[in-house]
């Protein structure tokens, strides 16, 4: 919930997609994310939190992903 929450807050404050910012802000929190999640992984004593981590970023893909790639995909014209 709180890189979801990161995601909308820095893509709001860029102004939405025309901007480039927009973008940057799109990827760097769930990089951020992803990266921290792998060395919890490796990590022994953290190797449970670390799982846990992949699996909802895993999870928040598919949920915010999915609305956003069919918008992407969408058809000109067809509403």
């Amino acid at each position: 919930m709180g890189l979801f929450v990161v995601y909308l807050v820095m893509y709001l404050s860029s102004g939405g997609y025309p901007n480039a910012r927009a973008g940057v802000g799109a990827v760097v929190p769930a990089a951020i994310y992803l990266v921290g999640a792998i060395c919890l992984t490796v990590w022994r004593p953290s190797r449970a939190l670390g799982s846990g981590l992949l699996l909802g970023l895993g999870v928040w893909l598919l949920i915010g992903g999915g609305p956003c790639i069919a918008d992407l995909a969408r058809t000109p014209g067809a509403a």
